[in-house]
């Protein structure tokens, strides 16, 4: 943004995320209820503030789709057990 100038690769880049989602529409895999990895959660906070920004910019309702999917199954889950993380190290 700061540029004034969309980077060259930004919509191939945003557009592989879709190859990369679960079944419950983040990265990674599936972990068990009440359980956080926390190199996966805060790798989610980092893409999802991407993908804010990538919305923001472009408008695209495909990506809004996918960071209120992450936010709804990924992280509003997790709250409550932020207190308890790392849980595990995988």
């Amino acid at each position: 943004q700061s540029t004034k100038r969309k980077a060259a690769y930004l919509d191939e880049m945003v557009g592989l995320i879709y190859k990369h989602i679960n079944e419950e529409g983040h990265i990674g895999p599936i972990l068990p209820k009440g359980k956080l990895a926390e190199q996966h959660l805060a790798g989610h906070s980092w893409l999802i503030r991407g993908l804010i920004e990538y919305y923001q910019l472009v408008g695209e309702e495909k990506v809004k789709t996918v960071i209120e999917r992450m936010v709804r199954n990924y992280i509003l889950p997790a709250t409550g057990s932020y207190s308890k993380y790392p849980i595990t190290m995988e």
